[in-house]
């Protein structure tokens, strides 16, 4: 008879291997045969996270902090869920945790989570601190210059959102969306030549995208 423990590690197998569904359905078997397991819903909860349930991912994660609260993962993947549906306090806290206890070089994520929900929320200064600190974590992203530029934007300062926008391209030359959004902020300061020339960038780079 087949344990919990192995369905886990095969679901694990599964799920790198982007095989959702043979993932899911082992999950769905190691909570049955052992519900108390560590990280059974957790692992469950993911699956659904990623094919895009959130209200199951959500009971699972639950499951998943009242079996281990100390659970980092669980938090993150759970305040997500929590952003993606604007309950932003709730969100927060759940990035609030995972900060807590995630080592200082694993939090990267989760800043850059929270700072997009305290700029959905319209705190931009909480967030401009959050994407500071992602930036010193993980320097070589364009997309934490991009979210800092665009809560710039929001605060009305172009400039710097430019030169934020400028070195998401730097680190990230193929970045359409900061060519895009480069764009917008040069219209805004009527500097319309050098928008043009980003959206046409733009335009390019995402006819080099490959199709889906």
């Amino acid at each position: 008879m087949t344990s919990a423990c192995s369905y886990r590690y095969r679901g694990q197998a599964y799920s790198a291997k982007n095989d959702y569904e043979r993932a899911l359905a082992d999950f769905d078997k190691m909570v049955q045969l052992n519900p108390e397991l560590p990280r059974a819903y957790a692992n469950r909860g993911y699956m659904y996270f990623v094919k895009g349930d959130g209200d199951r991912a959500l009971a699972d994660f639950d499951k998943a902090i009242q079996s281990d609260p100390r659970d980092t993962g669980s938090y993150f993947y759970r305040g997500s869920i929590h952003s993606g549906k604007g309950d932003y306090n709730r969100a927060l806290a759940d990035f609030d945790k995972a900060i807590q206890l995630a080592p200082e070089r694993m939090r990267a994520h989760a800043y850059f989570n929270r700072g997009i929900a305290y700029a959905r929320k319209g705190d931009h200064d909480r967030a401009l601190a959050d994407f500071d600190r992602v930036i010193k974590l993980k320097p070589s992203n364009a997309a934490p210059y991009i979210a800092r530029g665009n809560a710039y934007s929001s605060k009305g300062d172009y400039e710097r959102a430019i030169a934020d926008y400028s070195e998401a391209i730097r680190v990230e030359p193929a970045s359409a969306e900061a060519y895009q959004e480069r764009a917008k902020a040069y219209e805004t300061l009527g500097e319309s030549s050098k928008a043009q020339a980003d959206r046409d960038k733009a335009a390019e780079l995402k006819r080099q995208e490959p199709k889906p």
